[in-house]
């Protein structure tokens, strides 16, 4: 059964699974960006190409056959009051891994320890042969449709998608997107709920790399390197660095292998942290509270020319000068398309 992740929730978590990818057929469309022609040259100047369109694909979901358990009723309650169960987000999680949404655990008298399972009324239960599922049938009621679209379309902007146990996968694929429409097919009612899912760029990342360098008095001017593995080879990939200063004074970071480019910062504070996100040429602070503080580039002596670094395909070898913390974060492209 192929489940998903979409904006920090599980498709288990609403019942459904997906039965079918479609539409995914292109995975990549470029579009040459020429000059023209003309009497004195034949053939077009050349100025490299752009992506036509993000990606996207559609999912098919329906209810999850699995839902329903056979289970022996007194060994779950058994299980309960043992303290081999536990409710996480509403589920009830018990020893051999099976799933119970909604269900609450009821004390039958205060002054013991007996408890008993609460079905809500859109189980069905079949006492006489241990049979529980959420409501007897396979297809959507208006509930569980505004559930799942409530999910999957209250969102304004990209989120991360990815798929959970898809076999396609060697290595774990992220998406960042919107869902853009909802079609159903239905005999009365809605059986099959159908989504398109658009990505925010061409292609997949992987999760966020973390390449962490902790500088000290000794370490200063020394040598780090990391291999990147991007499907993007003749671009850059602009990462975000989190600095947190050791001492006063400045910082200075050389990526040897991005032609020995160099960004200095001067006026640090001893741990006042801060982040460059080099793809938006935006330097902020981070709250507790997660909010960003823009910091203006006089602050570091730096001017809006400065190098922003980057990562080139291969091996990037960097230099730090300087004392403090660097983390440097980041994702590879991943152009791998979607498939079951």
């Amino acid at each position: 059964m192929l489940e998903f992740e979409f904006n920090g929730h599980k498709s288990s978590e609403f019942g459904v699974i997906i039965s079918e990818i479609q539409e995914n057929d292109t995975m990549l469309s470029r579009n040459i960006i020429l000059g023209q022609k003309n009497k004195y040259h034949d053939c077009e100047n050349n100025f490299g190409t752009t992506y036509d369109s993000n990606y996207s694909f559609n999912i098919k979901l329906l209810k999850n056959p699995c839902k329903i358990l056979h289970a022996d009723i007194s060994k779950q309650i058994t299980n309960v009051i043992n303290g081999e169960a536990s409710v996480e987000q509403g589920l009830l999680i018990f020893d051999h891994g099976n799933l119970l949404p909604n269900i609450s655990i009821e004390k039958n008298n205060a002054n013991t320890d007996e408890r008993y399972l609460d079905f809500p009324d859109e189980y069905y239960k079949d006492l006489d042969h241990n049979i529980f599922s959420l409501d007897g049938t396979d297809y959507f009621t208006s509930n569980d449709v505004r559930k799942i679209n409530a999910w999957l379309t209250s969102p304004q902007f990209p989120r991360l998608f990815r798929f959970l146990q898809n076999g396609y996968f060697k290595e774990d694929i992220e998406y960042f997107v919107t869902v853009t429409s909802i079609e159903t097919e239905n005999i009365g009612k809605p059986y099959s709920l159908s989504f398109t899912i658009t990505c925010d760029s061409p292609y997949g990342y992987t999760p966020e790399i973390v390449k962490e360098f902790n500088i000290s008095v000794i370490d200063r001017d020394s040598v780090e390197s990391f291999f990147n593995n991007t499907d993007c080879r003749e671009e850059y990939i602009y990462p975000l660095i989190y600095i947190n200063p050791y001492d006063d004074g400045k910082l200075i970071i050389k990526n040897r292998s991005d032609q020995n480019k160099t960004l200095t910062i001067s006026n640090l504070k001893k741990n006042n942290s801060f982040y460059i996100d080099c793809s938006k040429y935006k330097i902020y602070k981070k709250q507790e509270n997660g909010e960003k503080i823009p910091i203006p580039f006089s602050q570091f002596s730096l001017t809006p020319n400065m190098y922003w670094p980057r990562l080139v395909f291969g091996r990037n070898i960097f230099n730090f000068d300087g004392t403090a913390i660097i983390k440097i974060i980041y994702r590879e492209p991943r152009k791998a398309g979607v498939f079951a």
